[in-house]
């Protein structure tokens, strides 16, 4: 593993001391760049854990004031970290080049990008204001093997005994590169937007008959780049937020409209009203036509799959993206609206 670090401090409070650092996983996914390189992180907070903040934190992330997103163009990874407490932001753009020898990379870090990343950092900052903090020290260039990986240690407590860290491994091309992808979990205390995949999404399939389910049609797959989002035919103008907590149902919030929670199964309380078609989610409901285009098909490109729709008005998503198109990948319990 390759260590390294950007030199800005921690603005939660430092902790109690400890023996034994624990870390937690904040959030993971998968990019791939253009190149054919693919670029697997998660994002770890590593804590004293003898403490009662630990104990709190370790229940609710939403004790960090933090959020963050992370985007790829072309051969660029892009990761921009919001401190609400400080109302400031910072990033990073990491570049990764093949290397004159075989299944090497040239690993360079350098300042955000903050144009390609400037929807999803006000989704997460919301009326706060976008302040840059001052620029950290990067790392210099480095050479990484294929299956390194590199932990950048991104947020530190004044004390530096609590840290937020991005592990970032980087895999060769296989001879034929896959299509650029990305997905994974975003973190669950402030949702944290993906930018949109560099080519456009490919085109449903127009053929296919729909049809339910099974659990032999094999694993659901889900893009959280930002999707394209369509209302009566017309480009949605809101911001779209993504956020993926593992599971096989997905929740749709629009202003002033409430939740609309989607499954490819039938439940209790669920009405037949749409289609999923390769990449595309199309379904109808009080009079408005939703049409939501992920980056990569959900179950095969040639298939279509019936859709089933829960309407949940009542639902508000976090104050920072109530204006926001706000979607989810989630457990259908967790999706559900709660009963008192």
């Amino acid at each position: 593993m390759i260590r390294t670090s950007l030199l800005t401090f921690f603005a939660v409070a430092a902790l109690a001391q400890s023996q034994m650092n624990t870390a937690r996983d904040l959030s993971n996914g998968v990019a791939v760049l253009d190149s054919g390189v693919t670029l697997t992180y998660k994002t770890a907070i590593v804590l004293p854990p003898n403490n009662s903040a630990f104990r709190v934190l370790w229940k609710d992330l939403a004790f960090l004031p933090v959020g963050a997103a992370f985007g790829v163009s072309g051969n660029t990874m892009r990761r921009v970290i919001y401190d609400k407490a400080a109302q400031s932001y910072f990033g990073y753009d990491m570049v990764v080049a093949s290397a004159p020898a075989a299944k090497t990379f040239q690993v360079s870090f350098g300042p955000l990008t903050v144009s390609g990343m400037m929807d999803a950092l006000k989704a997460i900052a919301g009326d706060l204001p976008l302040n840059p903090a001052p620029l950290p020290k990067y790392p210099p260039p480095q050479t990484v093997y294929d299956g390194d990986t590199i932990a950048l240690d991104i947020m530190i407590s004044r004390d530096g005994r609590e840290k937020i860290v991005d592990y970032i491994q980087l895999t060769a091309p296989a001879k034929s590169a896959p299509p650029q992808a990305i997905a994974g979990e975003v973190w669950r205390h402030l949702p944290a937007v993906a930018a949109p995949a560099k080519s456009a999404p490919p085109q449903a399939a127009a053929t296919a008959e729909p049809r339910d389910l099974s659990i032999d049609d094999g694993p659901l797959t889900f893009s959280i780049g930002a999707p394209a989002v369509r209302i009566n035919g017309e480009e949605s103008s809101y911001t779209v937020a993504m956020t993926s907590h593992g599971g096989a149902t997905l929740g749709f919030y629009f202003p002033g409209h409430g939740r609309y929670i989607l499954s490819l199964a039938p439940h209790d309380g669920f009405v037949k009203s749409g289609t999923v078609r390769a990449n595309v989610i199309a379904f109808q409901f009080n009079g408005r036509q939703y049409e939501i285009q992920l980056g990569a098909p959900i179950a095969g490109s040639d298939k279509a799959w019936n859709l089933y729709v829960l309407h949940d008005p009542g639902y508000l998503p976090q104050s920072a993206v109530i204006d926001s198109v706000v979607g989810s990948v989630d457990r259908l319990e967790n999706l559900l609206p709660k009963r008192l």
